[in-house]
């Protein structure tokens, strides 16, 4: 077997394996829907079958009329009957088809529900190391298409292929009882379209899948040229024009490629249509034949030509249901390939732990490498942090020191190694509780376009309601003033996102992250570059401040201002990976290593040299 016939029965399993999945969600959240659907499909796959001895009877009732030479009213009593009859059908085709629209539309939008849902609990639950991960975005670019309106399109071109197929065999059975040569001859129009459909839809599928990256850093251009964070910069350094001819080029790229496939398409469409129609004038001159020699009527002649016609016209659309089920299916299980994905391990037996502290923070010999990185950016670090110990983290850019303290919080799992909270390893503690007692904000803080509540309120949500908390966890980081004088208060909507929002200088929203940190009351406080956003005055009260509020807490610090490791109990200097020195403030400056040259470098800007000196 050849490696492509090998991917397309690959493809054609995961299909059907996705449609069974998505199949068995529907059964489980709205089972009488689904039953009551499958019954509506079942009705409409029958009148056609019906519809060809109906119009036979309509064909051969009139021909009698024209041909009758005696009475006529019988013949014209037995036309209404059919005439009748063909209606009532079609009314109730449009009937059902209204019913199926209105019950297709509530399990579309249930069925998007449930999918993003389970979306957005997946990616919650995912390591955070999956982040630093290329292939996790392009995995969440196929997820993010339209993955729950596709979810939907599956069960709904599945219904059709049901309902069509059934049609077909309905109608093929009874081209038998017609003559035999008739069903062969449908057989021999249906099939080709069938086979060039099925391969047009997986060759869709996998250049979908082979343009993800490029469409997606081609969207990214896009965005930086449409966008508010980019867009001083794209001003000052004038690169607009350089950003549009990479997204245009990213662009037509992909373009070309879809164009390309679109037009094999049309060709292999072409050619088959060309054959089919072919195809057709062969049995219309069968059936001529056939008539001439009284084995057919007229009523016959005309309902199996329309019979073949309209199947060969059905099974046009269901070869292209067929195809873009493939698409849709395919893509289905690109969702469910991310619902696989290995989530943060909790353990079963997890061990409990009494807060605060008793022995502290324990790193053993821990390694750590992020997954396209060909070295690693932590190499056997080992550190003791005691109980209320202040620990300040300081080195060169890219030394590895807002990894460590993830790796000393359980955000980031080391390869070699273990770390401890009282002699416990991590791997042993159920993160979701020992969480709850760190508290910490980020060097890339989240600036969430939502009121002052929510901003604060979501580092401790079971206390978002009181405000008294929420304005005094403002006023500890300096913004208290700030949001009482607000019209509405900590209800006060934030950012320029949404209509009313309020926007903030980078000081003040590093400020609202800080008063997210000290609304939680935590045992573990984390800084990672507290103070960049904020002016001289604001920082110094910050650090006066946050001495107090780390008083018998553990507090880990990373920061270049080295000015604000003076207070610290432990300073950690880290240098290509490794802990190469540590000590408080007085023991490195007298070392006169990395530490004291770095505090010197700053130095100088402040003072003159024979002063610090």
């Amino acid at each position: 077997m050849t490696e492509g016939s090998s991917l397309e029965d690959s493809s054609q399993r995961s299909a059907w394996k996705a449609a069974v999945v998505i199949v068995g969600m529907l059964w489980k959240f709205e089972r009488g829907m689904f039953v009551f659907t499958v019954a509506l499909f079942t009705i409409v796959a029958i009148i056609p079958a019906i519809q060809i001895y109906v119009t036979e009877g309509v064909i051969n009732a009139l021909a009698q009329i024209t041909t009758s030479e005696g009475q006529k009213g019988n013949a014209v009593y037995e036309t209404f009957v059919w005439i009748t009859l063909q209606s009532v059908l079609l009314i109730g085709l449009l009937a059902i088809t209204f019913l199926t629209d209105r019950i297709s539309l509530r399990l579309r939008m249930k069925m998007a529900y449930h999918i993003e849902a389970q979306i957005a609990d997946k990616a919650v639950k995912l390591p955070l190391i999956t982040y630093d991960q290329p292939d996790y975005y392009d995995r969440l670019q196929r997820v993010s298409n339209g993955i729950s309106n596709r979810a939907m399109t599956v069960i709904q071109e599945l219904f059709s292929l049901g309902r069509d197929c059934f049609s077909f065999v309905a109608i093929f059975l009874v081209l038998i009882g017609f003559h035999w040569s008739m069903a062969i001859a449908l057989l021999l129009i249906v099939i080709p379209s069938f086979i060039i459909n099925i391969r047009i839809g997986q060759a869709h599928f996998w250049q979908m899948i082979s343009q993800t990256t490029v469409l997606r850093k081609s969207r990214y251009m896009f965005s930086l040229l449409t966008g508010r964070d980019s867009a001083k910069e794209i001003r000052i350094y004038g690169i607009a024009s350089y950003l549009r001819q990479v997204w245009a080029k990213l662009y037509w790229k992909n373009a070309e490629e879809q164009i390309e496939l679109q037009t094999r398409g049309m060709r292999f469409n072409a050619v088959q249509e060309g054959v089919v129609e072919g195809a057709l004038y062969a049995v219309s001159m069968l059936l001529v034949w056939l008539c001439a020699g009284g084995a057919l009527s007229i009523g016959s002649f005309v309902s199996i030509t329309q019979a073949i016609r309209g199947s060969q016209q059905n099974s046009e659309v269901m070869a292209r249901n067929l195809s873009h089920f493939y698409q849709d299916a395919l893509h289905v299980g690109e969702w469910i390939l991310f619902m696989k994905m290995k989530e943060e391990e909790i353990p079963e037996n997890s061990l409990m732990l009494t807060w605060p502290l008793h022995k502290g923070i324990e790193a053993q010999e821990i390694t750590f490498q992020y997954p396209n990185s060909t070295k690693p950016i932590l190499k056997e670090i080992s550190v003791q942090i005691r109980p209320g110990q202040r620990v300040a983290i300081v080195g060169h850019n890219g030394a590895g020191k807002s990894t460590l303290v993830k790796c000393l919080i359980g955000l980031y799992t080391p390869q070699e190694g273990t770390i401890m909270y009282d002699g416990v390893p991590l791997n042993r503690l159920d993160p979701d509780r020992y969480r709850q007692r760190i508290t910490a904000v980020f060097q890339d803080y989240m600036q969430y376009q939502l009121s002052v509540r929510e901003n604060i309120g979501f580092g401790q949500l079971n206390h978002i309601e009181n405000e008294e908390e929420l304005i005094e966890a403002a006023r500890k980081s300096g913004l208290g003033g700030w949001v009482l004088e607000q019209s509405q208060g900590v209800d006060t909507p934030l950012g320029v996102m949404f209509e009313g929002g309020q926007e903030l200088s980078q000081g003040q929203w590093q400020k609202i992250a800080l008063s997210r940190a000290f609304f939680r009351d935590a045992e573990i406080v984390v800084l990672d570059e507290p103070t960049a956003s904020m002016d001289p005055m604001a920082e110094a009260e910050l650090y006066r401040l946050f001495s107090s509020l780390t008083e018998n807490k553990i507090s880990l610090m990373v920061s270049h201002r080295l000015g604000s490791c003076k207070h610290a109990d432990l300073i950690l200097v880290l240098d290509q990976g490794r802990i190469i020195e540590q000590g408080n403030h007085r023991e490195l400056m007298q070392m006169g290593g990395l530490y004291a040259t770095m505090f010197h470098a700053q130095a100088e800007l402040y003072y003159d040299k024979e002063v610090i000196s």
